[in-house]
């Protein structure tokens, strides 16, 4: 196989788990990728079948994640759908600057509050899912919405900062 850095012959195929920072995300990890090596200059290249279909995979997992959103999941979610500060301000009714907090933290590890997020996820699905995922996942967020036979998480001053989610995606 040919290096694509230094069009050597000793490149080669290679699989390991890769921690997938490249989507802006600190906590996606992708099991079973594929790499092309080189023994030569040492290069390696992450081959990615279908980088769409994968991130839509992670944004699916972020809108019904159980728990609050982290700012870098915030960021993700508004980056998916091409989204700007402003986009998010008009669309939940929010000054740019709040929007801006969301998506940043401001160094106060505080999130949305339960309202404001719920809201927010919703809009992110609708924007990025198909017609047939849209139909079947109402449902799926008006269950979780509704957190029927479970408590509401408490949201006070004291509470933690969200945690962001562990994603292990096997590689398409």
């Amino acid at each position: 196989m040919k290096c694509f850095v230094c069009g050597s012959q000793q490149a080669k195929l290679i699989k390991r788990d890769h921690l997938f920072v490249e989507s802006g995300l600190t906590s996606v990890t992708l099991k079973g990728c594929t790499f092309i090596a080189c023994k030569q200059c040492g290069e390696e290249a992450l081959q990615l079948r279908k980088p769409l279909v994968l991130m839509r995979a992670i944004a699916r997992q972020l809108v019904f994640k159980p728990a609050p959103l982290t700012a870098e999941e915030v960021k993700f979610l508004r980056g998916h759908v091409g989204w700007s500060n402003q986009q998010v301000a008009e669309a939940m009714n929010v000054s740019v600057e709040q929007a801006s907090r969301w998506a940043t933290g401001n160094g106060t590890g505080a999130g949305m509050g339960a309202s404001a997020e719920e809201l927010f996820r919703i809009l992110i699905f609708i924007e990025c899912m198909s017609p047939a995922e849209l139909a079947k996942a109402v449902t799926e967020i008006k269950a979780l919405v509704s957190r029927e036979g479970k408590q509401k998480p408490k949201r006070t001053i004291k509470a933690k900062p969200p945690v962001p989610l562990k994603i292990r995606l096997v590689a398409a």
